[in-house]
């Protein structure tokens, strides 16, 4: 059955190959009904089902174990397998935590060593030139009665 859906004979069976399998193939969409999987199941579905490490493709290995866990299942069986996938993907995201944490250190780091790279390099320019080390823009506006500066709202207790 493995090799009937491994139509480019990789060594692994695709989404696409269970997709066509199952509307060419009358032997694998029988044995698949056979198997009493949810009605509802796409060839997506059935796909996941059987890709037991997640990686998008089912190996020969990956088929054979997954097809044997779904027919000599038992209800304690079927809770340990449940068990093992839900630590896998609950490790997986651990995992990605990681690294996505060990990135935004990397990169508040970068932006640190930019910042004093860049803070280095403007006294290293106002040295030269005899600027003071000062921001630039436009000068401070001494206030006058058209621009004072207004008391913030106090909102009204009355009902």
């Amino acid at each position: 059955l493995v090799f009937a859906l491994d139509k480019d004979r990789s060594g692994a069976i695709s989404v696409d190959e269970i997709e066509q399998g199952l509307q060419d193939n009358e032997v694998i969409a029988e044995f698949f009904d056979r198997l009493n999987i949810p009605a509802d199941f796409t060839a997506h579905d059935v796909f996941r089902l059987l890709d037991r490490d997640g990686d998008g493709e089912i190996t020969e290995a990956e088929f054979v174990c997954s097809m044997y866990a779904m027919v000599n299942d038992n209800e304690f069986q079927g809770r340990c397998y449940e068990r093992v996938t839900l630590n896998s993907v609950l490790h997986a995201v651990f995992q990605v935590h990681d690294v996505v944490s060990e990135l935004v250190l990397s990169l508040k780091a970068q932006e640190a060593s930019s910042t004093q790279s860049h803070t280095d390099w403007r006294r290293a320019q106002s040295s030269r030139t005899g600027e003071l080390d000062t921001p630039r823009g436009p000068p401070a506006l001494a206030p006058t009665p058209d621009r004072a500066p207004r008391a913030p709202a106090v909102p009204s207790t009355e009902w």
